[in-house]
């Protein structure tokens, strides 16, 4: 099943202060920029949280709870499969569980399995 990102997912109750928080992890400063400008022209309201690895991608979750998050797949220090791992591993203790939507540059299918 295909998950896509709509505005119509937005919850209607938020007001121009409240922001949704995503956190990218990504190694390359390049897709940080890129995937930012596409994610504001679909939601205004977003703060976003930036990881530079997999490590710093579990320690912002663990700290900004974001609301979603886009994980590169092959960073240094913990790949973004680990860090995944994690990530819903402490989920279990906090009983919330946001969306991961993983990114990688991988055209193979052997990347998407």
């Amino acid at each position: 099943k295909e998950d896509h990102l709509s505005s119509s997912e937005v919850p209607k109750n938020l007001s121009n202060e409240d922001k949704i928080k995503i956190l990218i992890a990504e190694d390359l400063p390049l897709n940080i920029s890129l995937l930012k400008s596409i994610l504001k022209k679909l939601l205004p309201n977003i703060q976003f949280i930036e990881a530079i690895n997999g490590r710093d991608a579990v320690e912002k979750y663990k700290l900004y709870d974001p609301e979603m998050v886009f994980m590169d797949v092959q960073m240094p220090e913990m790949d973004g499969l680990e860090a995944t791992k994690l990530i819903r591993e402490h989920e279990c203790s906090t009983g919330k569980k946001s969306r991961i939507i993983a990114l990688t540059a991988g055209a193979f299918k052997e990347d998407e399995d």
